[in-house]
């Protein structure tokens, strides 16, 4: 899935009354800019317009898509939707070394969506190796759920 950027002129916000002031003046300091963009996807996040945050989030991605934070708030948005099969590639840019408990929880819950229980196992036990895992934590709770789903499996 990438999302296709706006024409030139289209306004994105159009039917989004409430964002379409913050976002075109976000969007007009500087178009170019990382932050603006994260700014009205954060906006639209806020106000619940999740198909407007997934097209700012996705033009960040494109912008930087070796960030962390960028990945992350990408992946999240697409798993909203259920679209799963869309966020795998998205973590294919980062380097091992920049992801985070959070972020790997989010990997192993895209895997675990996208049909790929034996990966999804996989990759939590090479997690919780990784992170300590915070009992009310991101990684505790994806365990827990494939743990639900897949009698048998366990991690102590």
């Amino acid at each position: 899935m990438r999302s296709v950027p706006p024409r030139s002129g289209q306004d994105v916000t159009a039917g989004f009354p409430e964002l379409r002031a913050e976002a075109l003046a976000a969007w007009h300091k500087d178009p170019c800019s990382l932050s603006a963009i994260l700014e009205v996807a954060n906006r639209a996040i806020s106000h619940g317009h999740y198909d407007l945050a997934l097209r700012y989030a996705d033009r960040a991605w494109r912008m930087s898509p070796h960030s962390p934070l960028v990945c992350q708030i990408l992946i999240s948005l697409l798993l909203r939707r259920g679209d799963a099969g869309h966020a795998l590639p998205i973590l294919d840019g980062l380097e091992p070394g920049l992801i985070h408990a959070d972020l790997a929880a989010l990997h192993v819950d895209t895997l675990r969506m996208s049909g790929q229980a034996e990966a999804a196992r996989t990759a939590l036990d090479r997690y919780m190796g990784l992170f300590a895992v915070e009992p009310d934590g991101a990684l505790a709770r994806v365990a827990g759920t494939l743990v639900a789903e897949h009698s048998g499996w366990g991690w102590i």
